[in-house]
Order: C-alpha cells, then structure tokens, then sequence
C-alpha cells in the first residue's frame, strides 16, 4: 500500500478532479465526515467556513493505492476501514474529510480531501517528517491487514522474520554459531553476525536491497532484537540444561532403572520420555527422546554421555506398558483371554498390549490381565478422585510387575553366569 501526500490551496478544485471522475463511473463517494454536502461547491464552502486561519495550503489531498494482488480480499468494507485508520493515525481523524474510491486503474485506490488547519484550534496540523510517518503508519497497516509488502526491505524483514523464528521454534538454539548453523540445514540464504555491539541479519538474495543486511532493532516486534535474541538464546540453554541435569539425576540413583520408574521421576519434572522402538515382533527399543515445553531433545544433544548407546545398558524396557494398560482401562475394554489347549490366546483390543502379554508367563499374565479387568468393573462407576486412584494403582501394580521380572532376569542372569 503506498501513500501519496499533496497540499494546495483550492478545495473547489481537489473535489471538483474526484467529482468529475464519480460523475464518469469511474470513481464513488465511499465515506464523509462533518460534511453537509458532497458536491465541490458544497465542500468548498464547508471547509472556507471552517477555515479562519491565514495559512497559504491549507488542502490536504491524499491517495492510498493497493496492490493489484490485494484487489480480491478487498471489500468497500475493508477498504473504509483501511483508511479510516490511515487518517486516525495520521492527525486527522477529528477533522471534517471526505473519501472517494477510485476504480479507472486495475490496483484499487482512494482519495481523502481534508483540511491542514484544525478545526478547534485553528492551528496547522503538524506535519513535521509526514512522509516518514505516513510511511511507517502503511507499513503497520499492511502487516495488520496482511496486505500485499510495497517496500522491498520490509518485504526482506518479513522473509527473515519468519524464517529465523521458525528455526529458534524448531532447533532452540543457544548461540549465533548454532542458529546460523541450524539456518544451513535447510539451506536458508539468512546468516546472523555480531557486529560491534549489535547484530546484524543478512540474506545472500537481498544483497541488492541491504547490502550490509538488517540491523537486529528493526526486528523489536517480532522477538528478534539484540535483547529478545540473547534472551531465547538463554532461555534455550536453561531449557536444555533442566533436562540434561533431570535426566542425569534419575540415572544417578540406581546402576539399573525400568522406563516405568523412569519415565515417572521425569514425569515430575516436566519431561515426557518416548522411547522409540524397531518395528517388528521383538520392537526392540532403538532410542529416546526426551520432550520439554513441546521441544523434544535426542539424548545426544543433551549432552553425549547420555546418547542413547551409553545409556541402553541402565534403563531397562518393562516387560508391560503401563500406558498400553490404562488406555484399555480408560476405555473400559476388558482383557478376554481363550484357552487353546495348554495355550491362552489375550484379547485385549490392543495389539501391543497382546504382544507384551504373551511374552511374559503365562500365569503372570493371566494374574494381571484379571487385577486390570477388576480396575475396569471399578472404573465404570467410579468419580473423577476414585478413577485417578484406580489410574496410580495400575501404575504401581505393572511397575511392581516390571520390577519383580527385571530382578528375576537378574538372578538369571547371575546363575548362568556362575554355570
């Protein structure tokens, strides 16, 4: 969207060029304001009468031209709404003014005659630096009314803006180093550099545009000023250390830990653990990840001593999933079993928690699937306090489970040793 400001000092004839054109079809009267009449003798005479004030110019005749792009979203509506707040925002929203919309060219536009001399004080409406303002105030409009870019360095602001926001939500990185080496990942032209005491973001396909790139302080609105970065910056680093120093806490209080028991201590610090698992019968655990304020970290990246390959031999896969368990409690699915033979065959609506079943003993899952099938009956009728007790007994019957399985394989795994 862009402006343009002329001043004179003949009302008659400023309304007269938009007249001719409403009388042509070519333009129409979309709004006026403290004006009797419309007709240029009638506007004329309006703003004479008003006027007692010995400036020379005091016509102000604006024009705010849109896109071609933009013509589609734009309503008369719209349109009047756009400007209304142009002139609000300009000095000029108590003043008797009039618009017209022009239709004689393929981009929509409109014209606003007004005064310069203000109609309480008599004094000219400042107009000091008003092209600057003018400026600042459609490129405000243009973002608030998601319009088409007209400046080519707000356009390269918008570009960098968004991409660089979108790596910080994505990557959390903590450094300069870091995000500039997350924005090469995806093969962004965007690089960021510290300059003296600011910093600067440049972009290798706008070099024509701002060939020293953009300083950080045009970007206060969107996060991405010196401060606001430093700021991310840090609060990545804090987010990252908090799970790094959570995980390292759980590991330290035992050389062996079952994911039930783990995931519960991170569970308590905001963490949600996913393990990842190789598809397949056995669904072999491959990996972990670690989840914090909706950015999930591989262990690696907390720190290497806590990859996944120097940390597989601690934590110990349960035998059953507790969470497998609960979703068949909370939806009420009993566990059916059938007997084949010597064999029983588990039915529980969920594949996964079939598998675990039956590759435990038969008599252990036998025992649990009735204790889980009992939880169900209860949980039918019970409240909102009485099903969160049901939801921690299930816990802490399958972990007591997991763990009286872990410490048996253990034993096992002494005696076969000693063989």
């Amino acid at each position: 969207m862009v402006a343009n400001i002329t001043s004179g000092s003949n009302f008659y004839g400023a309304a007269a060029y938009n007249q001719k054109k409403v009388n042509s079809g070519e333009a129409a009267i979309l709004y006026k304001q403290y004006l009797r009449g419309t007709s240029p003798k009638a506007i004329d005479n309006s703003f004479q009468n008003l006027n007692h004030s010995d400036i020379k110019k005091p016509v102000l005749h604006a024009s705010l031209s849109f896109a071609y792009s933009d013509k589609a979203k734009l309503t008369n509506e719209k349109i009047l709404n756009i400007t209304k707040e142009y002139v609000e925002k300009t000095g000029y929203g108590n003043q008797p003014y009039i618009v017209y919309l022009h239709n004689d060219t393929e981009h929509p536009h409109v014209h606003i005659l007004t005064s310069r001399v203000n109609i309480e004080t008599q004094k000219k409406i400042n107009d000091s630096n008003e092209f600057r303002k003018s400026k600042d105030i459609t490129d405000k409009l243009e973002t608030k009314y998601s319009l088409a870019i007209s400046d080519p360095k707000n356009l390269l602001k918008k570009e960098i803006s968004a991409e660089v926001n979108n790596v910080f939500q994505k990557t959390k990185p903590e450094s300069i180093k870091t995000l500039n080496k997350e924005l090469g990942k995806i093969n962004s032209s965007i690089s960021i550099k510290a300059v003296g005491n600011g910093i600067y973001f440049k972009d290798d396909n706008w070099k024509r545009i701002a060939p020293r790139g953009l300083k950080s302080s045009l970007f206060k609105a969107e996060g991405l000023d010196k401060k606001s970065i430093e700021e991310r910056f840090e609060n990545n680093r804090n987010d990252r250390l908090h799970v790094k120093e959570s995980v390292e806490k759980v590991l330290a209080k035992s050389p062996k830990i079952n994911t039930v028991t783990f995931e519960k201590e991170l569970k308590s610090d905001g963490i949600e653990v996913n393990f990842r698992k190789k598809e397949g019968d056995n669904e072999e655990v491959i990996g972990v990840t670690y989840t914090y304020k909706d950015h999930s970290y591989n262990g690696s990246k907390l720190d290497r001593s806590l990859s996944f390959n120097n940390t597989k031999d601690q934590i110990v896969t349960e035998s059953i999933s507790s969470k497998d368990i609960f979703e068949n409690v909370e939806k009420q699915r009993k566990i059916e079993m059938d007997f084949d033979g010597n064999t029983v065959q588990f039915d529980s609506s969920n594949k996964n928690l079939d598998k675990q079943l039956t590759n435990i003993p038969q008599r252990d899952a036998i025992d649990l699937s009735t204790k889980i099938n009992t939880h169900i009956d209860d949980y039918k009728y019970a409240t909102q306090v009485d099903r969160k007790i049901i939801k921690s007994l299930v816990e802490k019957e399958v972990d007591e489970y997991n763990q009286k399985r872990y410490k048996a394989k253990e034993k096992e795994n002494e005696r076969q040793q000693k063989m």
